[in-house]
């Protein structure tokens, strides 16, 4: 893993961080955010299996603040996502998360779809 994207990403979703605590404890109206933000994300959560799946809808590239909107982002930027989306869920939820790419647009994937593995307490 690059872990220094995977820290960019970190530090960009702890932009966010504001936001993110005011929908704690609230994952309806968190997954409602996520759905009309910018990513236009599906969020469900299996919470028998702690599992928090994300999926973008079908594209043919992604879009990262740091890049910009271009065709052939590196799939190398997949590793940003990574961090940002272990960050949000950690600060979500207040737990250990454990983040896995399931695809990606940038590795082959007709969409994103990231799976979220709750842990313990933080």
């Amino acid at each position: 893993m690059d872990l220094t994207l995977h820290d960019v990403g970190s530090y960009c979703a702890s932009l966010w961080d504001e936001t993110i605590v005011k929908h704690r404890g609230d994952f309806d109206s968190f997954r409602q955010l996520i759905r009309t933000g910018s990513s236009g994300d599906d969020v469900t959560w299996d919470r028998e299996k702690g599992v928090i799946t994300m999926t973008s809808p079908e594209r043919s590239d992604c879009y990262c603040p740091l890049v910009g909107r271009q065709q052939n982002t590196p799939p190398v930027v997949c590793n940003c996502s990574l961090g940002w989306q272990q960050h949000t869920w950690e600060t979500f939820l207040q737990r250990k998360v454990r983040v896995e790419m399931k695809e990606t647009v940038l590795r082959g994937g007709k969409r994103c779809t990231f799976e979220i593995h709750v842990g313990e307490p933080v």
